[in-house]
């Protein structure tokens, strides 16, 4: 998958916890922090899975479960 098509799928995973934030503001680092997750868990995923992926990242990401 493109990486392009990846963070537009973390972005609007993103939508539900960052909408009505107006200071919330995700670093790129960030985003590459969770692609690169993205990638690694996904050699093991089919397509459809490529989303519940991306899904798992972000609320890791949003909850701080994975210490980005």
């Amino acid at each position: 998958m493109e990486k392009k098509f990846i963070y537009k799928m973390i972005e609007d995973a993103l939508i539900p916890y960052i909408s009505g934030a107006d200071d919330w503001e995700i670093r790129n680092e960030d985003y590459e922090i969770m692609y690169k997750r993205i990638m690694e868990r996904k050699t093991l995923a089919s397509e459809n899975e490529v989303y519940e992926l991306v899904e798992d990242v972000v609320y890791e990401y949003i909850t701080n479960d994975a210490n980005v």
